[in-house]
């Protein structure tokens, strides 16, 4: 049985709710696929036919006769698109590229890039991608046709892909908010933050008050810690339009939270509360920051209703088991958590939270099995790994506690809890180099671990 005080405080800290799983990100317009709609839509008016010449809305158009000519057929395509039927537009466009006999450059370019998004929206993006670069060869400067490659490359999985065709239609579209928007938003989800930073910047030079670009701005800051940046950030977007900046004031809340400034975080989210009554998300951070400033009997009072929360209930649940927890009532805490994975049975964390909580308690068999199925969930979470490395030490097996815990610091350096135990490991499985080893290695982690490690070790 490990004691109480060889487990680290996480009051307040990533183990119970990471930050970037906590940050709301506003993707308002965001994304390749909504950016090659707008594209696709300046597309279609470029081309368009004299008012005189499109049909009545809601007239049912007659298809063209099988010989009809290329601008008949591209017609006939792009208002199937409009209709969303996008299996009778693909066919259109491809009759419209067999009856461009002469091969005219910009037309059968035009009708390739249709192609392509029809394609792409009745769920054959593979085959949509020769179309786009088809269109692309043709016209190199066809940005409707670089954003819908994008598109395509984010369907079929190939996230560099769609990075470098949205990049490419940056250099067509000069000064554009929105590409550079979506452009950061890739980058940022590819694990490139210095260069989503430049381009939210570039979206914000053209629009110092576009309030998605400095949420994400801000959420992407708060992510690596750069909170005074983060709070900068939000402040803009909330000063800007204070109506749209919900989820910048969110985040806000949750940076102040993570610097400890209770009042102010809850001042922020109190009035998110009152504004929109009916959102549980705010209510759970509330309720989370409240039991960070160890204000327990309130963070229950925020979660009173969350049997009315069908969508958020697991995660009040799981709330309310910590806040239990830290209050000595080990079986309410249980209780809750166990309620939690019947609302979601999928939910890691709690599996997590019961682990520990078997584990403390000398109940070894009942954590493991709890840890082992976090770990079958999402075996790339470095949070149960560690876990599942303290059981194995609890048991003994120190052999198969350096290989879960080296797992866990694998998935995530930055975890000390899991330096620390790997270095208890190595000390308990005879190797004094390997637990000097992370006594080196938590020096600049945790200093509070290293010296806690160093006295088990000297």
């Amino acid at each position: 049985m490990l004691n109480s005080d060889d487990q680290p405080d996480d009051i307040g800290q990533s183990a119970d709710d990471p930050l970037s799983e906590s940050l709301m990100l506003d993707l308002s317009g965001s994304g390749a696929v909504k950016a090659t709609d707008l594209e696709f839509d300046q597309l279609i008016r470029e081309n368009q036919l004299e008012e005189s010449d499109v049909a009545a809305p809601g007239l049912e158009v007659l298809p063209p006769l099988e010989s009809s000519g290329m601008n008949e057929w591209y017609t006939y395509g792009v208002d199937h698109i409009r209709r969303r039927k996008w299996h009778v537009a693909s066919e259109a466009f491809e009759r419209a590229l067999s009856a461009d006999v002469g091969r005219n450059a910009v037309r059968s370019a035009r009708a390739m890039a249709c192609l392509g998004y029809a394609l792409m929206k009745s769920g054959r993006a593979q085959e949509s991608i020769a179309q786009y670069r088809g269109a692309i060869d043709i016209v190199p400067d066809m940005a409707g046709a670089h954003t819908g490659l994008a598109a395509a490359m984010l369907r079929v999985g190939d996230q560099a892909a769609a990075i470098k065709a949205l990049a490419a239609a940056i250099r067509v579209v000069k000064n554009s908010v929105g590409l550079n928007f979506n452009y950061g938003n890739l980058l940022a989800a590819a694990g490139q933050p210095e260069e989503a930073k430049a381009a939210f910047f570039a979206a914000l030079a053209q629009d110092e008050h576009h309030v998605p670009s400095l949420t994400n701005l801000g959420a992407l800051h708060a992510k690596h810690d750069r909170l005074d940046d983060a709070l900068d950030a939000f402040s803009r977007a909330y000063a800007a339009a204070p109506r749209r900046a919900r989820r910048a004031r969110y985040n806000m809340s949750l940076v102040l939270g993570r610097l400890k400034q209770w009042d102010e975080a809850m001042q922020t989210l109190r009035a998110l509360m009152e504004e929109h009554p009916d959102a549980t998300r705010p209510r759970i951070l509330a309720a989370r920051i409240l039991r960070c400033a160890g204000r327990y009997l309130e963070a229950i009072e925020v979660l009173d209703n969350y049997m009315e929360w069908p969508s958020r209930m697991a995660p009040a649940c799981e709330m309310l088991g910590l806040v239990h927890h830290d209050l000595g009532n080990a079986d309410q805490a249980m209780a809750f958590w166990h309620e939690a994975l019947r609302a979601d049975p999928r939910f890691v964390r709690v599996h997590v939270h019961i682990a520990r909580a078997h584990l403390h308690a000398g109940a070894v068999l009942e954590a493991e099995v709890a840890i082992r199925a976090a770990v079958e969930l999402r075996p790339e979470r470095a949070a149960s790994w560690t876990v599942s490395g303290q059981i194995d030490f609890a048991q003994g097996r120190f052999d198969q506690a350096i290989g879960s815990l080296e797992r866990a610091v694998e998935l995530n350096p930055a975890d000390a809890e899991a330096q620390y135990w790997l270095g208890r490991s190595h000390l308990s499985n005879g190797s004094m180099i390997g637990a000097i080893r992370q006594c080196e290695q938590l020096e600049s982690i945790s200093p509070q671990h290293a010296a806690r490690l160093r006295a088990r070790v000297y």
